[in-house]
């Protein structure tokens, strides 16, 4: 009986509305920590500096971020990817103006260790983000 309702609970949190925030947290902090090992990566392993392995590991994780986002989180199977898409890309842009502008900020200016200043901006733009997929991407029309 035990594993009936834990299957329901799965079920629901995958499917539910109200656990959005749930599922986006998973690809979010998902998608955060693959920003953070891909810039750790392209700055101390290959030697790129860091506001450009900031900027190319941003674009890279945000692509995979959209599908995530698109069919885990909001449930969304409309094929209406142009639009969506184009919304989407707006956000990354705005985003990726935010994510350098912070780390430069934080790292040239106030001398915070890369990775820190990686994680301080993934959760400031986790938070914008969510209210722009749920509200303007990804919004399901009636």
């Amino acid at each position: 009986m035990k594993s009936i309702s834990i299957k329901l609970y799965l079920t629901s949190i995958l499917t539910s509305k109200k656990f959005e925030p749930i599922r986006y947290s998973i690809v979010g902090g998902s998608c955060s920590l693959g920003h953070i090992l891909f810039l750790y990566f392209l700055t101390d392993i290959v030697g790129i500096f860091y506001l450009y392995s900031t900027i190319t590991s941003f674009i890279f994780i945000s692509f995979l971020g959209y599908f995530g986002q698109k069919y885990f989180t909001y449930r969304n199977f409309e094929s209406k990817h142009l639009k969506q898409g184009s919304l989407y890309l707006t956000l990354i842009l705005i985003g990726l103006a935010m994510d350098a502008s912070l780390m430069f900020f934080l790292v040239s200016i106030l001398n915070v260790y890369y990775i820190l200043a990686s994680i301080i901006t993934r959760i400031i733009i986790f938070i914008i983000n969510f209210l722009w997929t749920k509200h303007v991407a990804f919004k399901k029309h009636a």
